[in-house]
């Protein structure tokens, strides 16, 4: 359903032109366009394995193909966009159907959901928003309706040209939707989006911003503030920034600003006055084809804003298994787009599909059913674990649909730690951390099943950390089961160890 904008929105444009590699080898958007070449996906050689849900059928042998598509290997296993067969046994009477879910009993001698909501307890800050509760107050709202505008930038020495204004229109439903979806409709977005190009008073070249370093308020701050407010003064009165909570800045053309720029909180000066506002806009590396595809981002900008609004709700991401494929809080240009368990909890928006108890309250032969994070908050349910008064573990269910369509068969339960007591140290991004190594602290670690707990310990692959029926995990005494699956959900047995 289209959302409804406030006066300033464009209704015609050409879509902008996006880099696309130079490589003779097609660059496909998605599985959906690779498999019309390629009916059951790519594979980098013919000892290629497959570590995803199987059996599949035999994809073609295309190294270079492959290469160029490497991002769609969402498991890692040297097979991009791999097709999963279905066999049956066929009888007399025809196939042999029968439901999963028989038998499944959900006994868990659940508690009140506060009892889960662990308080932060960071001695060591190393970013400002909250790991545990409370969830505090931000410069985004969790509820109600938040406000933002969207302001089109270019440069006097880098033009850009025709107004994508169709894009940008569905970039922002997009947030909208998605916001709606995981909230259950407790917060909506309201946009206002320019209807022609911004021009900076300066030239490109004047705003240099280096990307950031890991564990620091940001780089070149004098400069992202400057830039900031020049753009605001030179949109003069197109905007209202009465009710805005905040500004996104697109500037396809940039190149000076290398990576991001932001602020969050710092007072600009508006036709409304002077604000706290959030602000953020993407840099050169958003729109070129480091590490991403530029036109994955291009199609993706969506998620990587909402990232970093989460970082102005009192956020702190980037954990459990940050850089991982399994939600836009670790990789925002990832192919699972979903929020986590704890960060939906944290909101106050999923307390009626957690099933909260404390360790102690585990008796024999404890089961659970848990459905789909991908089913958003109207659908989905979760367990949490409390441990001890800063510690708990967090069970929930995952599935290739819906916001994580893009994992292509991959399923499982995922499973991880929370301490409320440690922060984020992301210091070893480029230098060792795989996002999940416990040498780096952070407030969340996926645990592996014990089939996998070596190889996890160095591993980005989201299928070495998916339980399938019959793994189990034991952790601070209580061993986590995976009895059996179907396609809605999972059913795990809880057992206290001691």
């Amino acid at each position: 359903m289209r959302k409804k904008f406030l006066a300033g929105i464009l209704f015609f444009a050409l879509t902008i032109v996006s880099v696309t590699p130079a490589a003779a080898v097609t660059s496909y958007k998605n599985c959906t366009e690779l498999r019309k070449a390629f009916k059951f996906g790519v594979s980098l050689s013919s000892q290629s394995k497959n570590k995803g849900v199987g059996p599949i059928a035999k994809p073609r042998v295309a190294p270079a193909v492959y290469k160029q598509n490497r991002k769609l290997d969402v498991d890692r296993d040297g097979i991009a966009c791999e097709v999963v067969t279905r066999n049956t046994a066929p009888n007399a009477s025809g196939p042999v159907v029968s439901n999963p879910e028989a038998g499944w009993l959900n006994n868990i001698a659940s508690v009140s959901p506060e009892v889960c909501k662990l308080a932060d307890a960071r001695v060591d800050k190393r970013q400002p928003n909250n790991v545990g509760f409370p969830l505090r107050p931000d410069l985004i709202p969790a509820e109600g309706i938040a406000n933002f505008i969207v302001i089109p930038v270019d440069f006097s020495d880098r033009p850009a040209g025709v107004l994508p204004a169709e894009y940008l229109r569905d970039q922002t439903e997009k947030m909208a939707t998605w916001y709606e979806s995981f909230s259950g409709g407790k917060l909506k977005l309201s946009f206002q989006i320019g209807t022609s190009w911004v021009r900076a008073p300066k030239p490109d070249e004047s705003y240099v911003v280096p990307k950031n370093q890991a564990n620091t308020p940001g780089a070149a701050q004098d400069v992202q503030a400057a830039l900031a407010q020049d753009v605001i003064t030179a949109a003069g009165s197109q905007f209202d920034f009465g009710k805005a909570h905040g500004v996104f800045l697109y500037m396809p053309t940039i190149k000076s600003v290398d990576y991001d720029m932001g602020l969050r909180g710092s007072s600009l000066r508006t036709p409304a006055g002077s604000k706290p506002l959030f602000l953020w806009g993407g840099g050169a590396y958003h729109f070129d084809n480091r590490n991403v595809w530029a036109g994955a981002k291009r199609d993706k900008m969506w998620a990587f804003w909402i990232h970093e609004m989460l970082h102005s709700q009192d956020q702190a991401l980037h954990a459990p298994g940050n850089g991982f494929s399994t939600g836009l809080g670790q990789d925002q240009y990832g192919s699972s787009l979903v929020l986590s368990t704890w960060e939906l909890f944290r909101f106050g928006w999923i307390d009626e599909a957690v099933t909260c108890l404390d360790k102690a309250d585990i008796k024999p032969g404890t089961t659970s059913i848990i459905r789909p994070l991908e089913n958003t908050a109207r659908g989905m349910k979760s367990v949490i674990i409390r441990l001890s008064q800063f510690e708990a573990l967090v069970v929930e269910s995952r599935r290739s649909i819906g916001y994580s369509s893009e994992w292509n068969g991959l399923q499982g339960a995922l499973v991880y730690r929370i301490d409320t007591r440690v922060d984020n140290d992301r210091s070893g991004e480029s230098t060792g951390d795989t996002g999940n190594t416990e040498q780096f602290p952070k407030w969340g670690y996926y645990l592996a099943p014990d089939r996998n707990i070596t190889t996890g310990s160095s591993s980005r692959s989201v299928s070495d950390f998916l339980f399938k029926p019959g793994d189990s995990r034991t952790f601070a005494g209580v061993k986590i089961t995976v009895t059996s699956t179907s396609k809605d959900g999972d059913y795990i047995t809880l057992t206290n160890v001691g």
